[in-house]
């Protein structure tokens, strides 16, 4: 396969509910932050074409990688 062919992915984050945060001083990050990371982690050398941010929040991603 030609290793000049590139993909673009798009990636939602948080789309599953899940509990809000711990109180106290110890606290959890939100799912779609602790996504964001795993998935920044996996792109290796992909880029990210853009990143949405809703609320504070990441949203979706779109990245784009080779084949």
């Amino acid at each position: 396969m030609d290793s000049s062919v590139r993909v673009i992915r798009k990636i939602k984050f948080g789309s599953e509910h899940r509990p809000g945060p711990k109180t106290g001083r110890d606290f959890e990050l939100k799912k779609q932050v602790t996504e964001l990371i795993s998935q920044i982690d996996r792109i290796g050398t992909g880029t990210i074409h853009s990143l949405e941010v809703k609320h504070g929040l990441p949203f979706v991603m779109d990245v784009e990688s080779a084949i």
